[in-house]
């Protein structure tokens, strides 16, 4: 609870405001006691004294609870949730932090790593300690360290939102191909006191494109190797592939051509369209 909600709720008072209230109030407190008391004529000066300090206490202890201690014990209760609201956030903000299935590192201005998280660690084959405290271009680098590319730079720079594809080398070596995505590291003021990067691995990606280029090449070159003439249209009888031997025959670029123009030199689609007759 601040200071704001305080005086809203009507809890607050200013240090200069409680003081001239405690002033005010031992004033007519005190005023009040001597004028009751001095109908009591026959008692003695120490009597006088007690009971003028104990009708004081009487008197000021409610203007002091509500006005001085209650203020006191409701920020200190807020002040607990709160502590207790953050903590929770804390501790749920961590664990989503470290159970992301990318990697993430948050880097300050000067390039040291502050933090990173679970998968970051697995993925650079750096232990935690390993990590932060580190310069971010000195584990898990990448080609973009040290030049104009450098993600650090480029937001300090004023961009906003980086996203490239690069490798990345482990503690062991290994070349990792990532998406690394960029973005200011805000503090609560809203400046710009770092960058967060996400890396994804895209290892598997990778490979299964590897994988299907290979198939490909293989298809192509079993179909270029036969004898017989074939070429794939599309809807619009375009031809879009040819296999060697037809390239060959026609010794031009066939690919994009109409088949029937080629074939037959014709400015339009054969009769019943054979090519698509099932």
């Amino acid at each position: 609870m601040d200071e704001r909600y305080l005086r809203e709720k009507g809890y607050y008072h200013s240090p200069i405001s409680l003081l001239i209230i405690i002033i005010i109030s031992v004033f007519l407190a005190e005023a009040l006691i001597m004028f009751i008391l001095s109908f009591l004529h026959d008692i003695t000066f120490h009597t006088y004294a007690l009971l003028d300090a104990t009708l004081l206490i009487i008197t000021l202890s409610p203007i002091l609870y509500f006005y001085g201690f209650r203020p006191l014990l409701i920020h200190i209760q807020e002040r607990r949730r709160a502590e207790e609201t953050t903590k929770i956030a804390y501790t749920e903000l961590r664990q989503v932090f470290n159970i992301a299935a990318d990697g993430i590192r948050l880097i300050d201005k000067e390039s040291n790593i502050i933090r990173v998280n679970e998968t970051f660690v697995r993925l650079s084959g750096f232990t935690k300690e390993e990590l932060e405290g580190r310069k971010c271009y000195e584990v898990f680098p990448g080609l973009q360290c040290h030049t104009k590319r450098c993600s650090l730079r480029r937001v300090m720079s004023g961009e906003d939102y980086i996203e490239f594809e690069a490798e990345r080398t482990r503690k062991d070596g290994v070349k990792i191909p990532c998406i690394v995505t960029a973005k200011p590291f805000r503090n609560p003021e809203g400046e710009i006191i770092g960058i967060v990067e996400d890396f994804k691995d895209i290892t598997r990606i990778k490979m299964a494109e590897d994988g299907l280029k290979q198939s490909e090449e293989k298809l192509n070159a079993i179909i270029s190797s036969i004898s017989d003439y074939i070429f794939m249209l599309d809807k619009e009888f375009n031809i879009t592939w040819a296999n060697d031997i037809l390239r060959q025959f026609f010794d031009c670029e066939i690919i994009g051509k109409k088949c029937y123009e080629l074939f037959y030199t014709r400015y339009e689609p054969c009769d019943n369209q054979p090519c698509f007759v099932a």
